[in-house]
């Protein structure tokens, strides 16, 4: 059992499974700032049978989707009718099986609960077609890959609809290859089909280079500048350039809300790839002006609501509307920054005032951890169907354990410092423990709706606990903290069969 073999483990760090072509690392922080915290600039560098199945695409008994939609809404069939033409690909009979076998609303069904971009209607409205665009027919494999991962009846058939995707999205940037720029528009749904390639990728990041394609996926992503979506248009200079410059095109809300949540698939990813193998982050912080997305009544039903920003949700700041989403996102920023702690440099002229500042964020990412931590446990309802729920209850105990990780490795603390790691190991290992209870909703089963990052999440606990039990504390302390690393490691081993991630986490746990 894996909790037997971790016994004799030293410390281990939280395993590096990123692809070999990943970043290297970078020694540069922020320096030192005299504005109050909440102001403070957050730079850092550095098995069913195999029967066809009968698809009823009843849309309207979806609870998010409202038949008495305003009918001035735009509808995608219509803005299909204006794509520009474009050579079509005609479906091979296998296609054309796993399109029967595995239809499109159940490819949705799958796939959209954790990674939520992708408008319902609009989607099925044109992935039914015989010919859709190229870029759409890109998204329309993706989707089926990863759907098929997810499924217990059609895991097999994956690969096969894998490198089918693979193939297509390469083929769409194939006249840019070698080019620093590029001239050709790039559509969402390319942005999109590149995001679930590589989060299909994740699944075995030792076959497949998840590193190059998150890469080539946050290329689209700057160039289609998602990243920027609710940037405030910045005035003219001079009163008469500023009355003529002409209005900005309005884009209709489902349209941007598509983008909006393109963009935050992209940026958690990012943030898990940034803990997976400590590299640096390829979308940073100050860059972004993308407000959260919006609950997915509103997102289906081109309800249009205004949401906050990610900096403002964690800065005590009381948001009018949230969603399931939303908090994820916000989650995963917060896990993204506690991650990137352990980057200050640990030498040099400057330690002294790197420290300061060290502590200082330390302290603020800690407050705002566990603010976090009440509201998601004040929303929580029933976890078993909400893998998005568990997922982000667990990024948020993992943030914590990550801040206890990186305030053990500053060298030379005062005795003020050592009291507050303390304080910062006993919050860890309460969040350990709560992420024991948790993992016990994770069974082999359920294992196929659970988030891809979960087994990170998990070994991050699990890594931190053997660290705990082979460091001689309290026996009665060691107890609970072997218990709770035996459920942690249970639930690890459930993901052993589908997710090769984890057989790469458990081999570096126990050494193998």
């Amino acid at each position: 059992m894996l909790e037997q073999q971790l016994a004799s483990q030293s410390e281990i760090e939280v395993a590096d499974i990123a692809y070999s072509h990943s970043h290297s690392h970078s020694n540069s922080t922020e320096a030192a700032s005299a504005t109050p915290l909440e102001e403070m600039e957050w730079t850092m560098q550095f098995d069913l049978s195999q029967s066809a199945w009968t698809e009823h695409l009843e849309l309207i008994s979806d609870p998010n989707l409202d038949p008495n939609l305003d009918p001035n809404w735009q509808d995608y069939t219509s803005v299909s009718r204006d794509v520009e033409a474009a050579p079509q690909q005609i479906q091979t009979s296998d296609d054309l099986s796993t399109a029967k076998d595995l239809p499109s609303l159940i490819q949705f069904d799958l796939v959209h609960p954790l990674f939520p971009m992708v408008h319902k209607r609009r989607y099925l409205s044109w992935t039914k077609l015989k010919d859709p665009y190229p870029a759409r027919q890109c998204l329309r494999m993706a989707m089926r890959a990863l759907a098929a991962s997810m499924s217990s009846q059609f895991r097999s058939r994956g690969e096969d609809l894998y490198l089918k995707a693979r193939q297509m999205a390469e083929d769409l940037e194939a006249s840019e290859l070698g080019l620093p720029w590029t001239d050709a528009a790039i559509s969402i749904e390319q942005t999109q089909a590149w995001l679930l390639l590589a989060h299909y990728e994740l699944l075995a990041p030792h076959i497949y280079p998840v590193q190059a394609t998150a890469r080539r996926a946050f290329r689209l992503v700057y160039l289609s500048r998602l990243h920027c979506c609710d940037q405030q248009e910045q005035s003219t200079v001079g009163s008469s350039n500023s009355s003529q410059a002409s209005a900005p095109t309005r884009v209709d809300f489902p349209t941007l809300e598509e983008k909006r949540r393109t963009f935050w698939v992209a940026f958690c990813l990012d943030r898990c790839l940034i803990a997976c193998g400590e590299s640096l982050p390829a979308i940073q912080d100050e860059i972004i002006s993308v407000r959260l997305p919006c609950p997915e009544k509103n997102f289906q039903n081109g309800d249009e609501v205004k949401m906050g920003f990610a900096d403002e949700a964690l800065k005590y700041t009381k948001l009018d509307a949230t969603s399931r989403f939303a908090e994820f996102v916000t989650s995963t920023a917060l896990f993204g920054r506690c991650i990137m702690q352990k980057h200050l440099p640990k030498s040099g002229p400057s330690l002294e005032k790197e420290t300061a500042s060290f502590w200082k964020r330390h302290d603020w990412l800690a407050s705002a951890a566990k603010r976090q931590v009440d509201l998601l446990s004040n929303n929580a309802t029933d976890l078993d169907d909400e893998p998005m729920a568990i997922v982000t209850l667990m990024v948020m105990y993992g943030s914590i354990i990550a801040l206890a990780k990186a305030s053990k490795e500053m060298p030379r603390q005062t005795q003020e410092e050592q009291l507050a790691s303390e304080a910062y190991n006993e919050s860890a290992n309460e969040a350990a423990a709560k992420m024991a209870d948790v993992s016990n909703l994770i069974t082999t089963s359920a294992c196929f709706k659970a988030h891809p990052y979960l087994p990170l999440l998990l070994t991050l606990a699990i890594s931190y606990l053997t660290t705990n039990l082979n460091s001689g504390r309290d026996p009665s302390v060691c107890s609970l903290t072997e218990s709770a690393r035996t459920q942690l490691s249970g639930a690890l081993e459930s993901f052993l069969e589908i997710h090769s991630q984890a057989k790469q986490f458990v081999e570096r746990l126990t050494g193998k």
